[in-house]
């Protein structure tokens, strides 16, 4: 996001309730995964007998689900971080806003 010269951009506009929206709606997906890592992945494994091969789809369903809780922990981080990335660009816009009303005031 440049100038037709190569510059450095005039100014830049960040849309912070879609910023927010965005947040939250990843809040929602990480809800979601959460909900389905408690699912009980390969349930029927218990008909597969009582060897190696019925131990071997309870591993992979144990691993799955803890994959699913870890990518739910990403999830969530991530959309915490876009909603406070708004949060932090409405306290800039309005603490530069603040300044600017003060050298005006002061000079």
């Amino acid at each position: 996001m440049s100038d037709e010269n190569g510059g450095a951009p005039a100014h830049l506009l960040v849309d912070t309730d879609e910023l927010r929206r965005a947040g939250n709606a990843t809040l929602g997906d990480s809800d979601f995964i959460e909900t389905a890592s408690h699912h009980v992945h390969m349930a029927g494994s218990s008909s597969y007998g009582s060897g190696a091969l019925s131990t071997a789809a309870r591993q992979f369903s144990d691993r799955f689900s803890y994959a699913l809780r870890q990518l739910a922990e990403d999830t969530d981080e991530a959309g915490r971080s876009l909603r406070g990335t708004a949060q932090a660009y409405e306290y800039m816009d309005t603490t530069v806003a603040d300044q600017f009303d003060e050298m005006g005031h002061t000079g």
